[in-house]
């Protein structure tokens, strides 16, 4: 239960947060709201199972560590507002498809994104998603299952995104 962040003036200043390893699995709108100045949360080896909509998490966060969930589904608004979002980790998950707005938010600011070991994830889904970002010349991506040399050749990311560099 993350109900002692809900509106915990006494959490405002908080940075950093490290929420790994605690059988979450569920996250409500607002929960993170009152930590104004969170740059970085660590939601890894939890049992969440979607990101929902907008309100999830606060504008000033910088990087998101979502690895060793059990995350299916991420809802097209669950970034909005994100402006200063550069780094995301959804390795290790259960997703099988993204929206293709899903990373719309993140356009601008978006440098690292994590999507390996999500074994069943749709490549044609990540390209779109990707597509339209304005990737930031330090860009790095991990693609599900280490499968990025296929896209890349069969030109299916190609198609969608632009020169980006990876690693």
């Amino acid at each position: 239960n993350l109900d002692f962040l809900v509106n915990n003036s006494h959490l405002s200043g908080l940075h950093s947060l490290d929420l790994s390893m605690n059988r979450i699995g569920r996250i409500e709108a607002n929960t993170f709201g009152a930590l104004r100045s969170l740059k970085k949360l660590n939601l890894n080896s939890n049992e969440l199972k979607s990101l929902p909509a907008a309100g999830l998490f606060v504008a000033s966060l910088e990087e998101l560590e979502l690895n060793s969930n059990r995350i299916e589904h991420i809802h097209p608004d669950a970034f909005a507002g994100m402006t200063a979002f550069a780094a995301l980790w959804l390795k290790s998950n259960a997703l099988k498809s993204l929206d293709p707005r899903v990373f719309a938010p993140l356009a601008k600011s978006l440098a690292l994104l994590d999507l390996s070991k999500n074994v069943e994830l749709e490549l044609d889904s990540v390209a779109r998603a990707l597509a339209g970002l304005e990737l930031p010349s330090a860009s790095t991506f991990a693609m599900p299952g280490g499968r990025l040399s296929s896209v890349l050749s069969s030109g299916r990311l190609a198609a969608y995104v632009p020169l980006m560099a990876v690693s």
